[in-house]
């Protein structure tokens, strides 16, 4: 049996970057991406107000194999997920020496089977999801930093490169994920600002948020993320 970790956050908070890094410190880990499970550029629905693609709603994802292989990872140790990958493996950032090294030493404590990290901006909307997840990670960002860096970012879909249209954040990725997570946050379905602002509480009780904007120190964050994930897992 693998242990399954889910990664998640609004598209640019940063999850993918803490997802690959993780990846790194922990032995006998692998990586999934949710990207992975875009249904063919074709079946993505299309936003008629925008005139564009919306690759931020749930219909865009084929969840039913993302279950399937989950619940593969779960059943057999041995089982592995052969599709290719559209999301670069490189990680930019690199870690202050002694962060890492405790890091590693706290795990290497650790007798742990596989470990499968599921990095995606859809994870906890679906029950059944949260169900086959081992540990639930969360990475929150206010409104502006995470329109900032969506601005400058690109994406590979099957025809070739995404950048984002004029409006695309305002009318499709921002009420995609206030739509699809407001249920896990403390009086977020009255007050969206409280979102925006990035002060509203995480009230599902499986979920375990860390904050993460301009102002986040990464080596803290991993740190933080690293030791909940082995008083998790030690449990």
């Amino acid at each position: 049996m693998s242990l399954i970790i889910g990664v998640s956050g609004a598209s640019s908070s940063g999850k993918t970057t803490v997802a690959k890094t993780l990846r790194d410190l922990f032995p006998n880990s692998i990586l999934l991406h949710e990207d992975d499970f875009y249904y063919p550029d074709d079946q993505i629905p299309f936003n008629q107000e925008l005139q564009e693609y919306d690759w931020d709603c749930p219909e865009a994802v084929n969840f039913e194999k993302l279950k399937d292989t989950l619940r593969n990872f779960k059943r057999d140790p041995k089982f592995q997920f052969t599709e290719s990958s559209k999301e670069s493996v490189d990680v930019s950032i690199t870690l202050n020496p002694q962060i890492e090294r405790k890091i590693k030493e706290t795990v290497g404590h650790l007798s742990l089977p596989r470990i499968v990290f599921i990095d995606g901006f859809l994870l906890y909307h679906d029950r059944e999801i949260l169900d086959l997840l081992d540990v639930c990670l969360f990475y929150k960002t206010d409104y502006d930093t995470l329109k900032n860096r969506r601005q400058n970012r690109q994406y590979t879909i099957d025809n070739g490169i995404w950048t984002d249209p004029p409006g695309y954040f305002e009318k499709i990725v921002w009420p995609q994920y206030y739509k699809n997570h407001t249920h896990l946050f403390e009086n977020a379905y009255d007050n969206e600002q409280q979102l925006k602002e990035n002060t509203a509480k995480i009230v599902e009780p499986r979920i375990v948020a860390f904050d993460n904007d301009n102002s986040t120190e990464f080596n803290q964050l991993i740190l933080q993320t690293a030791r909940m994930i082995c008083r998790g897992l030690s449990l």
